[in-house]
């Protein structure tokens, strides 16, 4: 997972908290680099955050939204999208 946060943290990553590394990667990370994130701590902050806050697109701020309901009752973000896209679809 390091690889993958030396890409969004150009201004280096000494004392900073997991809590600020998932802001991070939520407001400028790809999305299959969010895929690869532990899951447990991207629950934890998606469902304590104030997502109109977070420094990124409207339109990543409206699926952070949406997603919202389905990170309570499932284990991983893959499994999230695809409840959320069976929802919308179904």
């Amino acid at each position: 997972m390091h690889e993958i946060i030396n890409k969004y943290f150009w201004d280096g990553t000494q004392n900073v908290s997991d809590e600020f590394v998932i802001r991070r990667m939520l407001e400028y990370a790809s999305f299959p680099d969010l895929l690869k994130l532990p899951f447990d701590k991207l629950r934890h902050y998606l469902l304590n955050a104030d997502t109109d806050r977070l420094r990124t697109g409207e339109k990543r701020k409206e699926f952070i939204k949406a997603i919202l309901p389905y990170i309570k009752n499932t284990d991983s973000l893959e499994s999230a999208v695809f409840q959320m896209i069976q929802d919308y679809f179904g």
